[in-house]
């Protein structure tokens, strides 16, 4: 038997609502994304959702951090 009563199911995000999360997380550091880089995001996104044991591997607010971080890098 298990110690918690209660358990919660939570939806996985789309590769849209992913991307804006993303586009909030850069406008909230101050950072805009050039149109490669902002496609690149997009690609990547729906790379992670196809694969998604990725997203279940790193999170999903690691996962977008990480990947705004590599398009600022572009």
């Amino acid at each position: 038997k298990s110690r918690f009563a209660n358990y919660f199911h939570f939806e996985d995000y789309l590769p849209d609502e992913l991307h804006d999360i993303a586009m909030r997380y850069t406008s909230q550091k101050n950072v805009r994304l050039t149109e490669e880089a902002t496609h690149f995001l997009s690609e990547q996104l729906m790379e992670g959702f196809r694969k998604q044991s990725i997203l279940l591997q790193v999170g999903l607010a690691r996962l977008l951090q990480s990947l705004v971080y590599r398009v600022t890098l572009i």
